[in-house]
């Protein structure tokens, strides 16, 4: 029980310090490049990225959280890489968030259930996701010049990534509505870039973003926790 309560103090202290750096970096989005800022930003995924690590480390919990930790971890590069703006720092960190999709996208596919047999508010969702893609794709692709090929692969990864996720089966509507999120935080960023200036873009793709990202790792830590708890006391049964 004492090891129990202190794992669990342990990761309010990791929640604790993304809701910080998630709140600091949406409160000085206006102040452009300061000292500080990449770090900032990465606390925000990365305390979460830690968490599912130390999850992972514990051999009571399933392997998946390595998976999420990966996910979370080259999504947190990816902040970074963006927070830096070095040379190539778009492409870079667009490469470190098309990683931390396809890790996604092999979490969110080892829990389909086989056979598969989407209901139609599942299949209708999906449809509109799919066509959401190709619309926005068309409409973007006279300005993407050089960055055509990455881009597309892109959106495709991203929508992939979201379509795993609504067929996942998660019991709760979080880890959904994060991958969606995180989805018009992407749409947002491209469109701001490529082709109309957005107003309060920063804002707007920050919230959705770090939204999107919570949404995903509290369902899936909540959900592993429970299914451990059932575990726990089944033993004892």
């Amino acid at each position: 029980m004492g090891t129990d309560l202190e794992g669990g103090n342990r990761d309010r202290i990791y929640w604790v310090i993304s809701v910080i750096g998630g709140v600091a970096y949406l409160l000085t989005s206006s102040l452009g490049n300061y000292p500080g800022r990449p770090l900032i930003k990465a606390l925000a995924i990365g305390a979460l990225a830690v968490l599912a690590l130390r999850r992972a480390a514990d051999h009571r919990w399933p392997g998946g959280m390595t998976l999420l930790a990966a996910a979370l971890g080259f999504s947190c590069l990816g902040d970074v890489l963006l927070a830096l703006r070095i040379e190539q720092s778009f492409l870079l960190g667009l490469s470190a968030f098309l990683l931390a999709h396809i890790t996604y996208i092999i979490i969110f596919a080892r829990r389909w259930r086989r056979p598969l047999r989407p209901g139609f508010g599942r299949l209708a969702v999906t449809a509109a996701i799919l066509l959401f893609s190709i619309l926005f794709a068309r409409w973007l692709a006279p300005g993407l010049g050089t960055m055509a090929l990455p881009v597309t692969i892109y959106i495709c990864a991203i929508t992939l990534m979201v379509v795993s996720c609504l067929w996942a089966g998660f019991p709760t509507p979080w880890a959904a509505t994060g991958a969606i999120l995180f989805m018009i935080s992407d749409s947002i960023i491209a469109a701001d870039k490529f082709r109309t200036e957005i107003p309060f873009s920063g804002y707007l793709i920050w919230a959705t973003y770090y939204l999107g990202q919570v949404g995903i790792a509290f369902s899936y830590l909540r959900e592993e926790t429970d299914q451990q708890g059932i575990a726990k006391r089944a033993v004892k049964e």
